[in-house]
C-alpha cells in the first residue's frame, strides 16, 4: 500500500491531481466554517469611536484591511470579499481618529468583541456623512458562489486528472506485460 501511495506521489501528473483534490476539500471546508450572512438582517451595528487603521495591499493582490474602535479590543477586518466595495480612499481621507463609526458585523461575532486577539468582519462601516462600506454589496459579494464552484471544479479537475493517468498507467502495464520475450530483442 504504501509502495503504490509513493509510486502515486512519485508522478508528477498524480501528484498535481492529488494536490488539486486536497486544495478543492480545503477551500470547502474553509467556506462551510464561515460565519452565515445571508442577508443584512443576519447583522448587527455597533457604534464606536476611530482609534486607528490599517490598509496594506501586498503583492499577489492580497489585502489586510483594519479598523480599530476605543470601545471595543478586537479589530474589525474588512474581508477580501468586501475589498472590492469598500471606499477606502474616501475613508482615508474623511475619517480620522475621534470619528464616531457605525459598524455592521455578523450577529455571531458578538463574543468576539470583548477579546483583543479577535478579527471581526466588518460588513459595514459608515459615519453619520458617509458610508465606506455597504453592507448590502459587501453581503452580496460574501455570498457570491463563484469561490466554491471553483473549488468544487478544481477537485473535479484534480479526479479526471488523476483516473486519466492511471488509466493510461494501466494500459501501457497491460502492453508491456502482453510481449512475448521474441518480441523484447527486437
Amino acid at each position: 500500500m504504501a509502495g503504490r501511495i509513493k509510486s502515486i506521489w512519485n508522478d508528477r501528473s498524480s501528484r498535481a491531481s492529488a494536490l488539486l483534490m486536497l486544495a478543492s476539500v480545503g477551500l470547502l471546508v474553509a467556506f462551510a466554517a464561515r460565519p452565515t450572512v445571508r442577508n443584512t438582517g443576519d447583522l448587527v451595528t455597533i457604534h464606536g469611536t476611530l482609534t486607528d487603521h490599517s490598509f496594506y495591499d501586498g503583492w499577489r493582490r492580497s489585502h489586510s484591511y483594519y479598523v480599530w474602535l476605543a470601545e471595543y479590543p478586537a479589530r474589525f477586518q474588512i474581508g477580501a470579499d468586501s475589498v472590492p466595495v469598500f471606499a477606502k480612499a474616501k475613508f482615508e481621507s474623511e475619517a480620522f481618529p475621534g470619528d464616531l463609526l457605525t459598524i455592521s458585523i455578523p450577529s455571531e461575532f458578538r463574543a468576539k468583541l470583548t477579546s483583543s486577539s479577535s478579527n471581526v468582519l466588518a460588513f459595514g462601516i459608515s459615519d453619520p456623512n458617509a458610508v465606506y462600506l455597504d453592507a448590502d454589496s459587501a453581503v452580496a459579494n460574501y455570498n457570491n458562489p463563484l469561490g466554491s464552484i471553483m473549488a468544487v471544479a478544481m477537485g473535479l479537475l484534480g479526479a479526471i486528472l488523476f483516473i486519466v493517468r492511471q488509466s493510461h498507467l494501466n494500459v501501457t502495464a497491460n502492453a508491456h506485460s502482453s510481449l512475448s520475450p521474441l518480441d523484447e530483442d527486437c
